[in-house]
């Protein structure tokens, strides 16, 4: 069972112990700014999450919980979560958590996730509060962060079937791999995003995508692609004909 964290428009989830891990985080950074006793409310509310079993760490923030309603508090906590991704992005580490943290890659996925909670937490006050302002190293990183971050939003798209907005991410996505290593070979990311047009009917598109899929694509799969791209406009072609001899 994996651990999910729900607002209102969107959700983050990470694995069992993924969940006890950025709880854990929390739990160090709140310790440090700790000094008011709406403070001690939330570090009493994420300690008593730290001893759940895998699977009930995590908690919804639509509605609120009680400890995180009153003002005070929950901006202590989106303070709290947003010190943790500025420190994992400058590597600014406190010592009892440099040894969960000694990758890079796992330092930067560790601030999508920070990121993204944080916007969580923004989406459930009733107050104005700024996104945290990462001060990447360079432009490596920051697209290794901002895929994280992306493909957490296309997790949670795909769960609720938001085809509208997978195309969106998927589009995001590829630009964002082509400009590095690929996590995933580009043709297969096109392929998907092929798939999820089809499905909202949008044959153009997606013939647009096979074909962007098979130039990046060689051999066998490339052929496969630009068959399937073919096939598809063909049929577009036949009902398009058919239909105008039906107006007659």
């Amino acid at each position: 069972m994996a651990e999910h964290f729900y607002g209102e428009n969107l959700s983050l989830h990470t694995s069992n112990g993924g969940g006890e891990l950025f709880i854990e985080c929390l739990l160090v950074f709140a310790e440090l700014g700790a000094d008011a006793p709406e403070h001690a409310q939330v570090l009493s509310f994420l300690k008593s999450r730290v001893e759940r079993g895998y699977g009930w760490r995590f908690f919804e923030l639509d509605p609120l919980p009680e400890s995180l309603s009153s003002e005070p508090a929950l901006r202590f906590l989106i303070d709290t979560v947003a010190c943790l991704a500025e420190s994992l992005v400058s590597e600014h580490i406190p010592e009892s958590l440099r040894s969960s943290f000694s990758n890079r890659n796992f330092q930067l996925k560790w601030a999508a996730f920070a990121f993204q909670f944080h916007g969580l937490l923004r989406d459930a006050a009733e107050f104005d509060v700024p996104a945290p302002k990462l001060a990447f190293r360079d432009s490596k990183d920051e697209r290794v962060c901002r895929l994280v971050y992306l493909k957490n939003h296309l997790y949670h798209a795909s769960k609720f079937n938001n085809l509208t907005k997978q195309v969106e991410l998927f589009s995001e996505i590829i630009e964002l791999e082509k400009k590095g290593v690929p996590s995933k070979p580009i043709w297969l990311l096109f392929s998907d995003k092929a798939a999820i047009l089809l499905k909202m009917d949008d044959t153009n598109e997606t013939i647009n995508a096979l074909r962007e899929g098979a130039s990046n694509a060689e051999g066998e799969v490339r052929q496969e692609l630009e068959d399937e791209a073919d096939l598809l406009e063909l049929e577009m072609i036949e009902k398009r004909e058919s239909e105008s001899r039906n107006k007659w």
